[in-house]
C-alpha cells in the first residue's frame, strides 16, 4: 500500500473514534434559575469509551470562574452546592474528561442570590408540583427526636420524580437532609436536626427546603421554626392491652414534658405470621406519668390454642428511648381478636375426662330401674343413668358473656319419656333426639378466663348414642353464638349385671 493511502486511512480511523465519544449536558438548561446556597445535580449523558473521571467547571462570558469538581466520577451526575462567593448572573457549566479529549458546555442559565429567610422560596403557585406541608413555621422541634417532614406531590409533575431535602438557617444552607427521595412518598422520617455530616445546634431561624430534581420546582417552610434541646427523660412501654378489637398500650414518660411523634412497630411472631406494622403515634405528656394509647392495629382472629393472637410491640424512637435497656422499649402479650368467642375446653364425669368426638365408656353412675314381670318373677331393667357432669368454659374475647346456657342433647334409639309402672312389660325404643338437660344462666368473664361449671346430674337414656353439649350465649355487645362439644356414649360396662 502506498504511504499516502495508509496515512489517509489512519486519519479517518482516529477521526471516527473521536466522533464516537460524546458528552451531552442535560442539566442545567436554558431558563433554569439556581440560587446561591442551593444544592443541584449537574447531569450529563455520554457515549463511547473515555476517561472514568471528569472535571466540572463554571464559566461566565466564556471565561472560567471556578472549578466545581476537579476529579468527579464520569457517572452522569455531580452534586453541586453553590457557594456564597458566586456572584448572581448568567453562567454555563462545562464537563470534560481529564485528558481534555471530550467535553460539552451547558446552555446559559441564571444563578440568583439566596432566598430570604422565613419566606417560601421557589415556585409557590397552584401549578407547582410540590408544596411543603411540615415543618411550615413556628414549630418547636426537639433535637434528636423523630419528626416527619411532609409535602404534597401535586398532579402534573414529572413522573417518577426525585426530590432533595435541605436544612437552612436565616437564608444560608446548613446541610443536606436527604437526597433522591421519591416525590410520590410525600413523607420522610427525619431525626430532627441531623443532616449529612453533622447536626444543627438549638436555636431558631431554621427552615426546610424541598427541591425537585431536574426542575425549578421547590418549596420551603413559610416561616422559620426552632430547635429545642432534648430534656432528660425516657419513654417506657409498660404493657399491651385489648382496646375493643384494637391494640392498646400503656406508655410511661419520665420527661418533665413530652410532646412529639414517635414510631412504633407491631409484630406478630414468625411462627404465627411474619408481618410487621409500622405507624406514627402523636404523644403528649404534660409531666412524668403514664397514659393509655389505642393503636390502629386490629387484632386478628385467635390463632393459638389458648384463644389469643400473640403480638409484640417495639417503641422505636431514635435517640429518644434508652437503648441500653431494651426491655423498656419492647413488650409482648396475647390479645383477643373477637368480641366474644366461647370454647368448651373440657367435659368431666367425676375425675374422668370425656374426650371430644370419641366414645366414652361409662363405668359408674346411678342407675334408675323399672320392674318387668316375666311369668312369676320380677326383673329389674335399667331406665335412666344419672351422671354428674362438669364443664370447663372459656371466653376467648374482649366482651363478657352475660347470659349463657348449657344444653345437653341425646340422639339414638331412646326409651319413651314415661317410666313404665310396676309389673309393666317391655317397650320398644325409637330413634329420636331429646334434650336431657339445661343449666341455669352462666356468666363468663372476658379475655380467656376459664370457669369450671358443675352441671349437676344428667339423666341419660342407657343406650349407645351420640351426645351433643352446646353452650349458647349472648355477650355485652349483643353478639350471640354457640360452642359445641360432641361425643358418643356407651353404657355396656356399667350394665353388665342387667
Amino acid at each position: 500500500m502506498p504511504k499516502k493511502t495508509a496515512f489517509c486511512v489512519l486519519i479517518i480511523f482516529f477521526a471516527s473514534a473521536a466522533f464516537s465519544q460524546t458528552i451531552t449536558i442535560t442539566s442545567p438548561r436554558s431558563g433554569d434559575t439556581w440560587r446561591v446556597g442551593e444544592t443541584h445535580a449537574i447531569t450529563w449523558t455520554k457515549s463511547g469509551t473515555m476517561d472514568d473521571e471528569v472535571k466540572v467547571l463554571l464559566f461566565q462570558g466564556g471565561a472560567r470562574v471556578s472549578v466545581i469538581a476537579d476529579r468527579a466520577p464520569n457517572s452522569g451526575s455531580c452534586s453541586w452546592t453553590i457557594a456564597a462567593s458566586v456572584v448572581p448572573g448568567r453562567y454555563a457549566v462545562r464537563v470534560r474528561t481529564l485528558d481534555n479529549a471530550v467535553l460539552d458546555n451547558s446552555d446559559e442559565f441564571a444563578i440568583a442570590g439566596p432566598a430570604s429567610s422565613g419566606t417560601s422560596s421557589g415556585t409557590s403557585s397552584a401549578a407547582s408540583p410540590v408544596r411543603l406541608l411540615k415543618p411550615n413555621g413556628k414549630e418547636r422541634i426537639v433535637l434528636g427526636r423523630l419528626y416527619p417532614i411532609a409535602w404534597e406531590a401535586r398532579p402534573g409533575g414529572p413522573p417518577n420524580a426525585l426530590a432533595d431535602l435541605s436544612l437552612w438557617r436565616e437564608g444560608r444552607q446548613i446541610g443536606i437532609i436527604a437526597q433522591g427521595i421519591a416525590l410520590k412518598l410525600e413523607l420522610f422520617d427525619w431525626t430532627a436536626g441531623r443532616f449529612q455530616g453533622g447536626a444543627a445546634p438549638p436555636g431558631d431561624g431554621y427552615t426546610v427546603r424541598i427541591q425537585v430534581r431536574g426542575t425549578n420546582a421547590r418549596d420551603e417552610s413559610d416561616r422559620s421554626f426552632a430547635f429545642a434541646p432534648e430534656p432528660d427523660g425516657d419513654l417506657e412501654l409498660v404493657r399491651l392491652y385489648n382496646d375493643g378489637n384494637k391494640v392498646g398500650a400503656r406508655i410511661r414518660s419520665t420527661f418533665p414534658r413530652f410532646a412529639g411523634t414517635v414510631l412504633y412497630e407491631m409484630r406478630r411472631p414468625s411462627w404465627v405470621a411474619p408481618r410487621t406494622f409500622r405507624y406514627h403515634l402523636d404523644m403528649l405528656f404534660e409531666g412524668p406519668g403514664e397514659r393509655f394509647y389505642a393503636m390502629e392495629n386490629v387484632v386478628p382472629a385467635p390463632e393459638s390454642a389458648d384463644c389469643t393472637s400473640p403480638y409484640e410491640m417495639l417503641l422505636d424512637v431514635t435517640n429518644l428511648v434508652d437503648e441500653s435497656n431494651e426491655n423498656n422499649n419492647r413488650r409482648a402479650d396475647d390479645l383477643y381478636g373477637h368480641p366474644t368467642f366461647s370454647i368448651i375446653d373440657q367435659i368431666m364425669h367425676g375425675d374422668e375426662l370425656i374426650n371430644r368426638n370419641q366414645t366414652y365408656r361409662v363405668s359408674f353412675g346411678d342407675v334408675e330401674t323399672y320392674q318387668v314381670v316375666i311369668g312369676t318373677r320380677r326383673e329389674e331393667k335399667p331406665w335412666r343413668v344419672r351422671m354428674g357432669l362438669s364443664y370447663n368454659l372459656r371466653n376467648c374475647g374482649y366482651n363478657p358473656i352475660l347470659s349463657g346456657e348449657m344444653v345437653v342433647t341425646q340422639v339414638g334409639n331412646l326409651f319413651p319419656d314415661e317410666k313404665p309402672g310396676p309389673g309393666a312389660g317391655g317397650f320398644l325404643p325409637s330413634h329420636r333426639t331429646v334434650v336431657i338437660h339445661r343449666t341455669e344462666p352462666i356468666r363468663l368473664e372476658a379475655h380467656g378466663r376459664t370457669r369450671h361449671v358443675p352441671a349437676g346430674y344428667v339423666a341419660f337414656h342407657p343406650v349407645p348414642s351420640e351426645i351433643t353439649v352446646e353452650f349458647r350465649w349472648e355477650d355485652a355487645g349483643f353478639h350471640s353464638d354457640q360452642a359445641v362439644y360432641r361425643f358418643n356414649i356407651d353404657f355396656s360396662d356399667l350394665l353388665r349385671r342387667f
